[in-house]
Formats: C-alpha cells, structure tokens, sequence
C-alpha cells in the first residue's frame, strides 16, 4: 500500500513540474523590424516572471468576459479594419513586396 502511495506520489510531483515547466514554447517574433523570442503558453496560464503559472479561475473567468466585450467593440469597426488592410496590402503589392 506504502508503494503505491510512494508512486502516486512522485507521478504527481512530476506532472505538476512538467505543467510548469514543459508547457512553456519559446517562439521568434518580428515586431517593430526587430525580432524578438516571446514566450506561448497554454490556455489557463500566463506568463509572470519568464514562466508559465497557472491562472486561477476568478481571473479566466474576468478574461473572458472582457474578451466578449472587445469582440462586440470590434465588430462594429470590422468594415473600417477590412478598408485599412486593403489598402495597405494594395501598397505592398505595388511596392512589390
């Protein structure tokens, strides 16, 4: 009984290790002509100190809902976001980019 606990024991050690530090992707970003290595991490974590820790549900909760209402904003600006894309990509093209 006393090994099986020992084994449970050390599977979630080393679980709860692997989500903290396993999770975490280092992705090359260009912004500003500059390129810059950022780090991804998985849906219910945030980045805080160059790791991944996990959010608790109060603030998954406030960062959906506040993700509901910039989607609501932003449909009504679609039509003029669309506009500005397409004029830009109609500079490049004939920039020859």
């Amino acid at each position: 009984m006393a090994l099986v606990h020992d084994l449970l024991k050390v599977i979630s050690e080393a679980y709860e290790s692997s989500l903290d530090e396993a999770s975490a992707v280092k992705v090359k970003s260009f912004a500003g002509g500059k390129a810059h290595i950022k780090l991804v991490c998985p849906p219910g974590f945030k980045q805080a100190d160059g790791k991944c820790s996990k959010m608790d549900s109060k603030e998954i909760a406030s960062r959906r809902k506040g993700a509901k209402l910039a989607a609501r904003k932003r449909k009504g600006k679609m039509g003029l976001i669309n506009k500005m894309r397409a004029k830009s990509m109609q500079k490049r093209t004939s920039a020859g980019l």
